[in-house]
Parts: C-alpha cells; structure tokens; sequence
C-alpha cells in the first residue's frame, strides 16, 4: 500500500544519508552508521528516552495491533492519523501477520547501561576523550548479513519486564500481536558504457517505532513476528536528507568522542 503524506506534522522524521541513518520523534532516538572496516556491520547508538512521543501514537491504532486481529485495508483511517505525524513523502506499508524466517531476525539494543544513560556518556567523553582505539569498546554494532535486526529507540532498561510477559502470555495463547517498524530506501539507477543498466538501493536502519515489548517476548519464546511495516521512498539518492548540520545538532551531542570522529571521517 503507498500512501502520500502532504500535510503531516513532521514529529517522525527519518534522516538517512549513504553513511547511515536516524530516527527522530521530537527529538533524536537512535542511530545506525557503517563501521566502514570493510564489512557490513553497522555501529549503532540508542539515546535516552521519555515516553512523550509514544503517547502521540493513536491509542485505537495501538489496541488493534495487540488484539493479534490487525488487517491493513481494515485501519486506513488509523494509519493515515499516524502518518500525519510524519514528514511529506511516499511512505510504503505492508503488513506481515507472520515473520518469514523466525531464525533470521534480531534485536539491535543496548548492552551497556553507559550507551543510553546521559550521565554515564558525559562521564566516558571524559576519561575516554578523543582515543580512536576506543570506538569499538564504546559502540554497539551488529552485522546483518544473514539476520536482520529492528533497532531499539529506547535504552533497553527502561522496558517494563511485566509488560514483556503479558505479551509472552498472549503469545502461547495463540494471539499475535504486531509491532511497528521503520525504515527508508532510496534507489539510484544508471547505464554502463556499453548499454546495460545498473541499480543500487541505499536502505535505512529498521527502526522499531512501537512495539519494543512485543518483539522482546516473541524473541524470548523463539517466534516469529507480527510486523507493520512502514517504509519512507526517496525517490533518489539526491533526495537523502541527513546532513551535517542534523549530525551536529541531533547526534553530535549524545555520542561518544570517538564515535563522533569516525562518523566525521567516514561521511562523504
């Protein structure tokens, strides 16, 4: 399903450029770059969290994805009250009522309380300062070369366990629930010399927008997910919107020194 955004409020904003991408929903949640090594591993860095944004998402809309009896043609209405809350553009949704491969999917989170806690990231800008041989101790990556991961937009401490067997609960009663995820694409197309076509997609980091609690118990129970998926489809690489001046203002600040450097060496 495509659906065009015209008047939306600009609350979820998704900025994306051929280094990496973040997620924005008043304020900045998480972030994915290349490690640039040769691989396609992916740093990533989840920032701390109030619940203001979450409660922004229709409540209506939250109710039908955790009755387990979510169908896309069913909630236009919803899903447009959620759009509004997005940036102008060509968002594809597509809902998949049962995950493909369960084996091959994960969760991008944080592991260390310091990735995500402000006091203990002012703290590490201290003691650990500009030192580059620190980039890999002081980041999270995670290769998605055979599994694909949905990145967390708040720390992982602040989940409420109770909430996360409630849906583990629904889950062996049979209903599946579905959660939200985010993403970007955009495609550059060309012809070689000698006539033949070519084409390259530049794809964002999947970021969960709702739903932290459900993907952590199908996890826990080793089952496929429920997923709504949103995609926003930059029509080309010329429209990539994640600049310098987002990367100062939004990211800059709730990274790591090193961490800064490498994104600043590695960005074209």
């Amino acid at each position: 399903m495509i659906i065009k955004v015209e008047n939306g409020k600009s609350l979820i904003q998704l900025k994306m450029n051929e280094l990496g991408s973040y997620l924005k929903f008043i304020k900045p949640l998480a972030i994915n770059w290349s490690d640039c090594q040769g691989s396609i591993a992916q740093f990533y860095a989840i920032f701390s969290y109030t619940k203001e944004h979450k409660e922004k998402i229709d409540v209506d809309l939250k109710e039908k994805l955790n009755s387990g009896k979510f169908k896309l043609k069913n909630n236009i209405n919803h899903l447009n009250k959620l759009l509004s809350l997005f940036e102008n553009a060509t968002y594809e949704l597509s809902f998949e009522p049962e995950y493909d491969i369960s084996d091959f999917w994960d969760i991008a989170k944080n592991h260390h309380l310091y990735t995500s806690n402000q006091i203990m990231r002012e703290k590490g800008k201290i003691e650990f300062c500009e030192d580059k041989e620190n980039l890999d101790f002081l980041s999270e990556s995670y290769y998605d070369g055979f599994s694909e991961y949905f990145i967390y937009t708040q720390p992982t401490q602040s989940l409420n366990q109770e909430r996360v067997k409630h849906y583990e609960e629904l889950l062996n009663t049979g209903i599946r629930p579905t959660a939200i995820v985010y993403s970007g694409q955009a495609k550059s197309k060309g012809s070689y010399k000698d006539g033949t076509s070519w084409q390259s997609n530049y794809n964002s980091g999947n970021f969960i927008l709702d739903g932290h609690h459900k993907l952590a118990a199908y996890k826990n129970l080793s089952l496929p997910p429920s997923l709504l998926r949103i995609t926003k489809m930059y029509s080309s690489i010329n429209e990539l919107n994640f600049n310098l001046k987002d990367f100062k203002k939004d990211i800059e600040p709730r990274l790591q020194k090193p961490q800064v450097t490498h994104y600043l060496e590695n960005i074209k």
